[in-house]
């Protein structure tokens, strides 16, 4: 069993979720969307990863425009750990603020990122996969 005492999600919900228009609007980005019947793909998104991380190590990375949609989807997640956006430019400085940021509160993280607007099918072997990587990772 992993020992996930340093591993933190972090979790990427800053999109405006245009490639699934119509059903996803600006004001309504597809990761604040119930696709599933499950609850939003935030939540099911969070949901999945409480079996490794708590909620103290789940770091959600949104736009000034979302933090009232995260608050409502998460509201046990401490509102420290909604990070925002300083400007919108994609995917890769997104992260890298993100590692950035982790690594002055823990020099030791392990960081998963995860987007927050996937399905997945085969749960099971989804969280052993992450748990393979993070064992990967602290080697």
């Amino acid at each position: 069993m992993t020992d996930n005492a340093n591993i933190y999600a972090v979790v990427l919900a800053g999109g405006y979720g245009t490639r699934l228009w119509p059903i996803s609007r600006k004001n309504r980005p597809k990761q604040f969307l119930d696709i599933t019947g499950e609850g939003n793909m935030l939540q099911v998104t969070i949901d999945r990863l409480l079996s490794m991380v708590p909620y103290e190590r789940i770091l959600v990375v949104t736009i000034k425009e979302h933090i009232g949609d995260v608050r409502k989807s998460l509201p046990d997640l401490p509102v420290s750990n909604i990070l925002v956006e300083p400007a919108k430019r994609g995917t890769a400085p997104c992260i890298m603020w993100a590692a950035i940021w982790l690594e002055k509160i823990d020099p030791s993280a392990i960081m998963m990122v995860v987007p927050a607007d996937h399905i997945v099918i085969g749960l099971s072997e989804y969280i052993q996969a992450l748990k393979n990587a993070c064992d990967v990772a602290k080697k």
